[in-house]
């Protein structure tokens, strides 16, 4: 089992503070450790557990010209 979890609020524009970083949790969500904090705002459905999305593709450099 992982110690981090991918949550976002269970309702859409729901201010979920979030302690450790001093600000709510974005709509599209955030990873937070899994203790009993986050675990009870799980088990109220204040949050729902989400799947993180897809980090982009790191861009091709550009080439350079040849001289």
């Amino acid at each position: 089992m992982s110690d981090r979890i991918y949550v976002k609020p269970a309702v859409a524009g729901a201010q979920i503070f979030d302690p450790l970083r001093g600000h709510y949790v974005p709509q599209d969500g955030a990873f937070v450790p899994r203790d009993p904090y986050w675990s009870g705002l799980l088990v109220r459905a204040d949050l729902v557990e989400a799947k993180p999305p897809k980090e982009p593709a790191p861009e091709p450099a550009p080439a350079t010209p040849e001289s």
